[in-house]
């Protein structure tokens, strides 16, 4: 699964015990002192940059939680949101250090050690994405996202026994999940576990019908194990769900004329044994 915007986390602004901008702060919250009037002026900061984001107003995101994390330094979710935001801007290396603050304020953010993950991948940095989401699955292993990416990269490393154990993890944590199930059959592929492969493809397939690079997939394993009738068979389905998919015409057209050929020195051979035994057969009567 791609997750190229990382995951968002906010706090309902009414779970907060705070105003809204329309309501009388009087009926709401006394403030005690003014540690706790920032704190009061931060929680608004927040909801509203929260509030911004979800609407994709970013820059006015930007300002919001900044305004937060000034009020209240040790916001934990502001820095969170706010790495976030920069993540969705493209600042990838600003969104690093924000993510990083929001594990110095608590270590057990799971989704910050997730999106750090997430960019160092997208970065090249395969051992340091392997430490964040291996963090954040220990933090949180239900969670599919963590593990399929977990498996992404552990493959891009060439780790493929990791990759397969992380896709697994990916499948019992969410057994309906065709994006796991497609994961783990590339890596079992990669394998040349093709009967592993072809059932996680099948699977896949099952819970996605239209997804077109499972069935494709599907296909090239079939054709690997010798079953070209069923790689045929997918290769059509494949392009009939992508017509623009050339590599899927291109393995209709060479596997129809290797069937084809086939059938037609299958039938000469099937002829030349029938043509030996007669001839045997009348030797043996002149002997």
């Amino acid at each position: 699964m791609d997750c190229a915007n990382g995951k968002v986390f906010g706090l309902n602004f009414d779970l907060c015990g705070l105003c809204s901008e329309n309501d009388s702060a009087d009926n709401k919250y006394l403030p005690e002192d003014v540690d706790n009037d920032k704190k009061v002026k931060a929680a608004k900061a927040y909801a509203a940059g929260f509030s911004f984001q979800n609407d994709g107003r970013l820059e006015e995101a930007v300002e919001k939680y900044q305004q937060c994390i000034r009020l209240d330094p040790i916001h934990p979710d502001a820095h969170y949101n706010m790495g976030n935001v920069l993540q969705l801007q493209q600042n990838f290396e600003e969104a690093c250090r924000y993510f990083n603050r929001t594990i110095e304020l608590n270590p057990n953010h799971y989704l910050a050690h997730y999106n750090l993950g997430y960019i160092r991948h997208e970065q090249g940095d395969l051992n340091a994405a392997i430490s964040s989401f291996k963090t954040a699955a220990d933090l949180n292993p239900n969670d599919a996202d963590t593990w399929i990416n977990l498996g992404l990269v552990y493959r891009d490393a060439e780790n493929l026994q990791s990759s397969v154990w992380a896709n697994r993890k990916a499948v019992a944590a969410a057994p309906r999940s065709e994006m796991a199930h497609y994961n783990l059959a590339n890596t079992l592929h990669d394998l040349n576990q093709l009967r592993e492969a072809i059932a996680a493809y099948e699977r896949a397939v099952e819970l996605d019908p239209r997804h077109v690079d499972a069935v494709f997939n599907l296909g090239v394993a079939y054709q690997e194990n010798q079953n070209e009738e069923e790689a045929l068979r997918c290769y059509q389905a494949a392009y009939q769900l992508d017509p623009s998919l050339e590599e899927a015409e291109k393995a209709i057209e060479s596997l129809t004329e290797f069937l084809a050929l086939k059938k037609k020195n299958e039938t000469a051979q099937g002829q030349a044994g029938s043509s030996d035994g007669k001839k045997k057969k009348k030797k043996g009567l002149f002997s």
